[in-house]
């Protein structure tokens, strides 16, 4: 995988967490505090979504979405847990570690076969 393509879904990652944490901000507040944590949260989300449109362009879009979205989705538990003190239990922290370890697999490949070569008889000699 290309670095550019790291770049853009680790930034994918990190502005959608931002997003999320802004707009639980924003939800928590009255009046211009609350407008401007929502307005701080959808550029952030936009810019989130840009950055996922060029990493889906560069590479397969199903390994893509895997990384991305999976990756956006544990960060956020994590960060939600220390930032927020939402409390999981112990089947929801089973449920982000097994999506971690989905998103560790997803990044291998099948080994490919070896190329096949066709059997030929040994030279003639006369």
């Amino acid at each position: 995988m290309k670095l550019f393509t790291i770049l853009m879904i680790l930034g994918f990652v990190v502005f959608y967490v931002g997003d999320n944490v802004c707009l639980r901000y924003a939800s928590q507040r009255a009046g211009w505090p609350a407008f401007w944590w929502f307005a701080a949260g959808n550029v952030l989300g936009f810019i989130a979504t840009i950055m996922l449109t060029l990493a889906l362009k560069a590479q397969h879009p199903n390994i893509i979405f895997a990384l991305a979205q999976g990756g956006g989705f544990c960060l956020l538990q994590l960060t939600a847990f220390y930032l927020f003190h939402d409390p999981l239990s112990r089947v929801q922290w089973t449920g982000v570690a097994l999506i971690a370890i989905g998103i560790i697999c997803v990044q291998f490949k099948a080994p490919t076969p070896a190329p096949t070569v066709a059997a030929v008889p040994p030279a003639q000699m006369h």
